[in-house]
C-alpha cells in the first residue's frame, strides 16, 4: 500500500510540472508593423508576393495589458464601517481605428510603341497610329513631349492628403514630338554621302479621341473620323487642346507641354480607348534616307 502512494504522488509531482504556470500574459508575438497579405487564387490564399504589392497592411499604438475584476465600493474608508459590497468595473473598452485609404491606380496598355512608315513616292498619307487602353479609378492626365507637370509625390498621413509636385520631362530629342528629321541615307556605304539636300525634314500632324471597343479591336484601321484638310490640300490644323481633345490636326511640335485629361468616370473604371491618328507630308525635295522621331507621352494620377 506504501509503494502505490508513492507511485501515485510521484505521478501527480510530474503532472504539476506539465501544467502552465498562472502569471503575467506575454507580450503580443507581433508588435507594430506590416502585417502578412494574402491573396485568394481560386482554391487557396496564397501570400502575396513581393513583386505584386498592390496591398498592405501595417499597424502600431499596442494595447498595453489590462485587466477587469471588482473593486471596492466607492467612499469606503479604511478602519469605518460599515460594510459596502464591492461594485465590479464597467466592461473593459479600446476604441479601434481601423482606416482604409484606397490610392488612385491607373492601368494601361498600349497596342504598339514601334511605329515604321514606308514610303514609296511623295504624298500626304495619314494612318491610325496607335491606341491606349486604360483603367482607373481616378482622373487621368495623359502628358506629351517634354516640358513641367504636377504629379503625386508622397502622401501625408497627418492630412490623409496626396502630395503633389512638379515633375520634368527634359527638353531633349527623346522625348520631344517634333517633325520628322533626316538621319542617313538608305543607299549603300559608297552613295550615301552622295545622296541629300538638306533640309529634309517630313512634317508631322497628330490628332486623337477618345475611342471604343471597336477602335482596340480594330486598331490598324480608321474606326474614327479624322479631320480633314483646308484648300491648299495640307491638314487642317488646330490649336493645342490643353486638357481637352483637340478639334482638328495638330503640328507635331505644338503638342509638348500638352496634355490631355481624362476624368473620372464608370466606364473608365472598366475601360476606355485614346486612339492616335499621324498625318506625314511627304514632299518631292525630300531626299531618301531614314527619318525619325522619338517621343514620350507620361501618364499619371491628374492631380
Amino acid at each position: 500500500m506504501k509503494k502505490l502512494l508513492v507511485v501515485l504522488t510521484l505521478v501527480m509531482f510530474v503532472v504539476a510540472l506539465t501544467l502552465p504556470v498562472m502569471g503575467e500574459i506575454p507580450d503580443p508575438a507581433v508588435g507594430d508593423g506590416y502585417h502578412q497579405v494574402y491573396k485568394w487564387n481560386g482554391t487557396a490564399w496564397v501570400v502575396l508576393g513581393t513583386l505584386e504589392r498592390y496591398c498592405e497592411m501595417y499597424s502600431d499604438t499596442p494595447e498595453g495589458p489590462n485587466q477587469w475584476n471588482f473593486w471596492s465600493a466607492k467612499g469606503t474608508t479604511p478602519c469605518t464601517g460599515p460594510y459596502q459590497n464591492p461594485e465590479p468595473m464597467k466592461p473593459l473598452q479600446k476604441y479601434f481605428l481601423n482606416e482604409l485609404h484606397l490610392f488612385p491606380w491607373v492601368k494601361v496598355v498600349i497596342n504598339e510603341t514601334r511605329l515604321i512608315w514606308d514610303v514609296f513616292k511623295p504624298g500626304d498619307y495619314m494612318s491610325k497610329a496607335f491606341v491606349i487602353a486604360m483603367q482607373a479609378n481616378c482622373p487621368v492626365l495623359i502628358h506629351f513631349g517634354n516640358g513641367t507637370f504636377n504629379v503625386p509625390t508622397g502622401f501625408d498621413l497627418a492630412t490623409n492628403k496626396i502630395v503633389v509636385g512638379p515633375y520634368e520631362k527634359e527638353d531633349d530629342a527623346k522625348n520631344k514630338f517634333e517633325d520628322k528629321n533626316r538621319t542617313g541615307s538608305l543607299l549603300p556605304e559608297e552613295k550615301a554621302e552622295l545622296s541629300g539636300t538638306p533640309p529634309d525634314v517630313i512634317e508631322v500632324w497628330w490628332w486623337w479621341v477618345e475611342g471604343t471597343q471597336a477602335s482596340w479591336d480594330d486598331g490598324h484601321y480608321m474606326t474614327e473620323t479624322p479631320p480633314g484638310k483646308g484648300a491648299d490640300g495640307r491638314p487642317i490644323e488646330g490649336p493645342s487642346p490643353e486638357g481637352g481633345w483637340p478639334t482638328a490636326w495638330v503640328p507635331a511640335p505644338d503638342m509638348n507641354g500638352d496634355y490631355t485629361i481624362i476624368p473620372d468616370s464608370e466606364d473608365l473604371h472598366v475601360a476606355k480607348y485614346i486612339a492616335f491618328y499621324e498625318d506625314i507630308l511627304v514632299e518631292d525635295c525630300d531626299s531618301e534616307g531614314k527619318y525619325i522621331d522619338e517621343f514620350v507621352i507620361s501618364i499619371c494620377p491628374d492631380p
